[in-house]
């Protein structure tokens, strides 16, 4: 069968998305300035990266707890207005972050509660973000372009806000990347102002928030499309996207340095955005399939990466593992939307989120044991070989399941 392609930018051509997919580019561009100054706010005042680690892990902490809940709050409320709520209040954090830079009053507990607020509303706008773009596209054939604009968006911004981030904190210092942040999130705010939609019809029914959660898993779980799709992405986004504690030490431990590093993460983002750009291009051939054999292909790429005699192949194949883990990511994020009745998308698109972020800092935690224990180049292979056992364990059961079922 051949392969059609698509306009890459078509989703583009709905003026909603498109106010709000360049809000997003500039927004994103500011939160990934934040990225790089916050640990090294947290570098500066403490001197101890352990520290540093436990800032990340702080900000994580809201999406493991909170997820669930605010899923329920996405399907009962309009998420253009949850948006606004949760992209003011990262402007402000962001904002208060520069401030006790300027003012002297960031000390490492300041630090640690606003990172945790961070994650509070990170935890309301993550799942906002990626269940809103189903209003904003008319023909929901086009959703697997969106989400693959999106995807290409972020990938924009992980290019942009880290290198904006080392010229701003060269020639202004570390505050003006808070500020530069919060500056960044009037471009989301302002396009959600002109932005004109008929919000999606809310779930007005009268069960209680316990209950919702319990209705919203129950219907996941009736629905092998939804199910399997969460299941793979909870494996692989737990053992796989650690980059930044695996190809850090692969860098600093095998005769590399930060400059290494910096290759290597450009190499990974290179590969992302032309998997994002890729799916554009083949939205039209969003399917099921992809979701059974793609995962296995990072996977293996993660495990080359590691047996790479050089940095120059661990750079190629790093790239490689950034294509196609986004080719893996976008077609389930687009099988999910376009999956879920209404009703449903906001659990379902919180729990992809707690499964896809929330799962991070246990796979850091992991990864990191693995590379002090047997080395950086060992705890990738092994990474990539428990995906691959962990894939197939689950769609053996899966199958054994369903015959056992029917």
């Amino acid at each position: 069968m051949s392969r059609k392609f698509t306009n890459p930018l078509k989703a583009l051509k709905y003026p909603n998305f498109r106010l709000y997919w360049i809000g997003m580019v500039i927004s994103q561009s500011g939160t990934w300035m934040q990225n790089i100054a916050q640990p090294w706010l947290a570098l500066e005042v403490t001197n101890d990266a352990t520290l540093v680690g436990l800032v990340a892990a702080v900000q994580f902490v809201p999406m493991l707890v909170f997820s669930l809940f605010s899923g329920v709050l996405l399907d009962r409320k309009d998420k253009k207005f949850i948006l606004k709520i949760a992209q003011t209040g990262l402007c402000l954090t962001s904002l208060i972050f520069g401030l006790s830079i300027i003012f002297g009053f960031a000390s490492y507990p300041v630090i640690l509660i606003l990172a945790f607020i961070t994650g509070i509303f990170n935890c309301l706008d993550a799942p906002c973000r990626q269940s809103f773009l189903y209003e904003l596209i008319d023909d929901k054939s086009d959703i697997p372009n969106a989400v693959a604009l999106n995807s290409m968006s972020v990938n924009t911004a992980r290019f942009v806000g880290p290198t904006l981030a080392g010229i701003v904190m060269f020639k202004f210092g570390l505050a003006a990347c808070f500020f530069a942040n919060s500056f960044s999130f009037l471009a989301i705010l302002i396009s959600l102002f002109f932005i004109k939609h008929s919000p999606s019809k809310l779930n007005k029914h009268k069960e209680n928030v316990l209950q919702s959660i319990i209705s919203g898993i129950h219907y996941i779980k009736k629905r092998e499309i939804l199910l399997s799709p969460l299941i793979v992405i909870l494996i692989v986004g737990t053992f796989l996207p650690n980059y930044n504690v695996t190809i850090s030490a692969l860098s600093k431990f095998n005769g590399g340095n930060e400059q290494t590093f910096g290759y290597l993460m450009a190499a990974l983002g290179v590969g992302s955005f032309l998997g994002a750009l890729w799916v554009a291009f083949t939205s039209k051939n969003i399917s099921y399939k992809t979701v059974k054999f793609m995962p296995f292909v990072p996977a293996t790429f993660l495990i080359l990466i590691g047996l790479s005699p050089n940095f120059i192949l661990a750079g190629m194949f790093l790239a490689l593992t950034g294509f196609s883990f986004m080719i893996c990511v976008s077609t389930i994020n687009s099988l999910l939307q376009l999956n879920s009745f209404q009703a449903f998308r906001g659990r379902v698109m919180s729990i992809y989120t707690l499964f896809f972020l929330g799962s991070t800092p246990f796979g850091a935690v992991f990864a990191g044991f693995l590379a002090n224990k047997f080395g950086a180049g060992m705890s990738l292979v092994i990474c990539g070989v428990i995906i691959y056992v962990l894939l197939i364990f689950w769609w053996i059961f899966k199958s054994f399941y369903l015959k056992f079922k029917g």
